[in-house]
């Protein structure tokens, strides 16, 4: 399962993308269920195929997204740990979350915020929060590469509940420790 239309669709109430799910669901649910094993990344992949009535290989397993060891820095006492966040901006959820970060920041702390439709970060008027806007993905990962660790938040509901956000991945390539919101997906 590389992504999941359905699910976005009902988690963002996206009426518009008319799926034919008979068709879609029907050929995904006969590969997962003819295949001799699947592999899932995640116990959220897992729930939804069983959601789905499913019939599971025995030897289906859960993989995990594998540990590297993070970058070491050295840090002195009077230098600021950056905290870096990349991805939507105009959710609520990641507005609540975002805003509730941004404002319990301390002196010694910098969130480093890139993507779309985050002017109203702007409102908030915190020195240590930075917004970068949408930048392409080298400046992306250059950014990324300064910082001491990278933000994921996915509520547990929805299409959430499912998925492994890319951004983890990508967080993981460039060897940054990673802060999530525990739930079946992180």
């Amino acid at each position: 399962i590389i992504d999941l239309p359905k699910e976005q669709e009902e988690s963002f109430n996206l009426k518009h993308i008319q799926i034919p799910y008979d068709k879609f669901l029907g050929f995904e649910n006969r590969i997962l269920s003819e295949s001799s094993k699947v592999i899932y990344f995640s116990e959220g992949f897992k729930l939804l195929a069983e959601k789905r009535g499913i019939k599971l290989a025995s030897d289906s397993v859960v993989c995990s997204v594998g540990y590297i060891e993070p970058k070491k820095k050295t840090k002195k006492d009077n230098q600021v740990t950056k905290v870096f966040y990349s991805g939507e901006l105009t959710r609520d959820y990641e507005k609540s979350r975002l805003t509730e970060i941004c404002n319990n920041l301390t002196e010694k702390e910098e969130l480093i915020i890139c993507g779309r439709n985050g002017e109203w970060l702007k409102d908030l008027s915190k020195p240590n929060v930075h917004y970068m806007g949408y930048v392409d993905s080298q400046k992306h990962d250059e950014i990324a590469a300064q910082c001491d660790f990278g933000l994921v938040m996915y509520p547990d509901e929805g299409y959430y509940r499912y998925v492994t956000p890319s951004k983890l991945n990508a967080y993981i390539s460039l060897k940054l420790p990673v802060l999530a919101i525990s739930n079946l997906t992180l």
